[in-house]
């Protein structure tokens, strides 16, 4: 749900806003980028998404 996710949406205007999180992640629940970047390291693309935290991705 959004009330548990921290960073950044782009609206339709292309204005960047921040969202953050109002509440903490449920159970066993992991952030999106964290989801991504496992995926792609388990597919063999770990130099590539060697992220742990967001901001390293938001400052590429």
């Amino acid at each position: 749900p959004w009330a548990e996710k921290n960073g950044t949406v782009t609206n339709s205007e292309r204005r960047i806003s921040r969202q953050r999180a109002f509440r903490p992640l449920s159970g066993d629940a992991r952030p999106d980028w964290w989801i991504i970047s496992e995926t792609a390291k388990r597919m063999g693309f770990t130099q590539a998404f060697d992220y742990t935290h967001p901001a390293q991705i938001f400052s590429e």
